[in-house]
C-alpha cells in the first residue's frame, strides 16, 4: 500500500473512531435524560470516553481533540451532581467536540483557543446555549493532582474564572503552545521539573514568551529559591491572601 493510501485510511479510521465515540456520548446524554439506565453508570462512561478521545487525538495526530478533550474531561471533574443545567453543560461540550471532530480536525492554535473558550463553566449563574462569548479569564493551573491544588482551583472559580487543571508540566508546555490561556499559574514544586524551570523555559520560546505568568508557592519571601523566578512574573502565595493576590497579579499583568 502506497504511504499516501496509508495516510488516507488512517485519516477515514480516526474520522469513524470518533463519530463512533460521539455518537456513545449522545446516546448517553439522551439515556440520563429519558432515565433510561443507572445514571451514574452513563455519567462515568460518558467520563471513559471522554478520556479515551483524548488518547485517541494523540494517536491520531490530531492535538485540537485532545486539547478539546482535556478541557471538557477537566469541566466533568466539577461536576458533582446530574442537574438539569449541568446536563446542558454536558450537551454543549459534546457537541463542541462533534463539531471539532467534523469540521475542524486541522485547527491551528488560534482556532483552537476559541474553541476551547466556548465551553460554558459548570455551575454558572445563567446557562444560554446560543451564547458562546467569553464572560470569564481562561486560567491554566499547572499543578500536581492534590486537596492544596483542589483548594486553589476552588477558589479561582469562586472568583469567576474558568481554570483548566494540568498535573504535567511537559504536557502543560504543550497546551500553552496549542491555546496559550489569558493567565498560567504554575505551582513552585513539582516531579520531574519545577515551576520556575517551566515559567522560565516558556519564557525563551517565542510562542509563550508574552503569556502572562504567575507562581504560585508557599514560600516566604525571601527565600532564596525565589531568586530565579523571571522578572515581571508575580507570586502566588498559598494563604489567606491568595484571592488578593490574584486580583492584584492580573491587574499587573494587564489581564483584566
Amino acid at each position: 500500500m502506497q504511504t499516501d493510501e496509508l495516510l488516507l485510511q488512517l485519516k477515514q479510521e480516526a474520522k469513524d473512531s470518533f463519530a463512533d465515540t460521539i455518537q456513545a456520548l449522545n446516546q448517553a446524554l439522551d439515556d440520563i435524560r429519558a432515565g433510561q439506565g443507572e445514571a451514574s453508570t452513563l455519567f462515568r462512561q460518558i467520563c471513559y470516553d471522554i478520556h479515551n478521545l483524548k488518547g485517541m487525538g494523540g494517536t491520531y495526530g490530531y492535538p485540537v481533540v485532545s486539547v478539546v478533550a482535556h478541557r471538557f474531561e477537566e469541566q466533568l471533574s466539577d461536576i458533582n451532581e446530574l442537574t438539569a443545567d449541568n446536563i446542558r453543560v454536558m450537551q454543549r461540550g459534546v457537541d463542541i467536540l462533534e463539531d471539532v471532530t467534523e469540521h475542524h480536525l486541522e485547527a491551528k492554535n488560534d482556532t483552537i483557543a476559541d474553541i476551547v473558550r466556548q465551553f460554558i463553566p459548570v455551575g454558572a449563574d445563567e446557562f444560554d446555549e446560543t451564547d458562546i462569548v467569553v464572560r470569564h479569564v481562561e486560567v491554566m493551573l499547572v499543578a500536581e493532582a492534590g486537596i492544596a491544588t483542589k483548594m486553589v482551583s476552588r477558589e479561582l472559580k469562586e472568583c469567576g474564572y474558568r481554570v483548566s487543571h494540568v498535573s504535567d508540566p511537559f504536557e502543560a508546555m504543550k497546551f500553552t503552545v496549542i491555546y496559550p490561556p489569558d493567565l498560567l499559574i504554575v505551582n513552585a514544586v513539582m516531579e520531574n521539573l519545577g515551576g520556575i524551570d517551566l515559567i522560565r523555559g516558556l519564557k525563551s520560546m517565542k510562542p509563550t514568551s508574552r503569556v502572562p505568568m504567575a507562581l504560585l508557592t508557599s514560600w516566604a519571601e525571601g527565600d532564596a529559591r525565589l531568586a530565579d523566578v523571571p522578572s515581571g512574573v508575580p507570586i502566588l502565595r498559598k494563604s489567606s491572601t491568595f484571592s488578593d493576590d490574584i486580583a492584584q497579579a492580573l491587574i499587573g499583568l494587564g489581564v483584566v
